[in-house]
């Protein structure tokens, strides 16, 4: 099947790719590494040579050639677990597999809510289209040719569904700083908003590959990222300088305004209600209070 994972899935996957690897090494053979280490040059020059180590009769307590040491070196990057008897390899194997199960079953339970979440989401967007269907097929009957009234309702309506994505937008958007008032009246911001609605609210934002691995994939998501919110600041800047971007999670506005606003969105009056609120939102929160 093709197309972008979720986060879970990529998890999972991840996981699976990249199994915990448990190094164990004999305590005695351990400390004698680090007496090499700290000898390092002294012991290669007398292994480099055959004759050189017969005439030495150098002897390692614990291991029979330095190369022990050598691969000990190579993977030492990797946690290391001392021991002394097997029955501590056993034990800290246990404590381990108990604790990876631990984690992969909470992870399953984060699955399942977050899959339980997003169902009841789409559940309940569905059920107020369902509202908004039947209010625009009753409430015209019901009120007749008072469509004054029908369209105040409507309007209502349209203006709690803003009120709360404007929240969300609080949320996930932000410019650096405050401005003084002479320079809010030289900065057009419905220009502003626009830009916002057409590149952040209602472009399609592509997906990344899911045949890139797990780093790659984070690598190109960071990228677009930053190149996405780079492009956004260029086009603003063209309005004005004084206007930069502190934070902005373009993805999560972008989801929640194609799922929960767009759908009721009837037409360019409703479009104009969005980037006026967007532009005197984005005013107020630059306006550089007295105290």
């Amino acid at each position: 099947m093709s197309g972008r994972k979720s986060f879970g899935e990529q998890s999972n996957i991840f996981a699976i790719k990249n199994i915990p690897i448990l190094i164990f090494i004999d305590k005695n053979v351990y400390s004698e590494f680090q007496t090499y280490k700290g000898n390092q040059d002294f012991f290669d020059n007398i292994y480099s040579d055959k004759e050189t180590l017969r005439k030495s009769k150098f002897k390692f307590a614990h291991v029979d050639h330095i190369n022990v040491f050598r691969f000990i070196d190579l993977i030492r990057t990797k946690p290391v677990k001392t021991f002394e008897k097997v029955e501590e390899i056993e034990n800290y194997i246990k404590s381990q597999l108990s604790g990876m199960f631990y984690l992969y079953l909470e992870s399953l339970k984060q699955i399942s809510d977050d899959k339980k979440i997003l169902d009841t989401v789409t559940e309940l967007n569905n059920i107020t289209l369902r509202m908004d269907t039947m209010l625009n097929s009753v409430g015209k009957q019901i009120l007749g040719k008072d469509k004054k009234e029908y369209e105040i309702v409507i309007e209502n309506q349209f203006r709690i569904l803003l009120d709360f994505f404007m929240e969300k937008f609080a949320e996930n958007f932000d410019f650096n700083g405050t401005l003084d008032d002479d320079v809010l009246l030289t900065i057009s911001f419905d220009t502003i908003s626009e830009i916002i609605y057409d590149k952040v609210l209602t472009s399609a934002i592509p997906l990344i590959s899911s045949d890139l691995k797990e780093t790659e994939w984070r690598k190109a998501y960071s990228l677009y990222n930053t190149q996405f919110i780079s492009d956004i600041q260029r086009d603003i800047s063209n309005v004005s300088n004084e206007l930069v971007i502190a934070k902005l999670n373009f993805r999560t506005l972008n989801e929640d305004f194609q799922k929960k606003v767009l759908p009721f969105v009837k037409g360019p009056e409703d479009v104009k209600k969005i980037i006026t609120r967007i532009s005197s939102y984005i005013k107020n929160s630059m306006e550089d209070l007295p105290f």
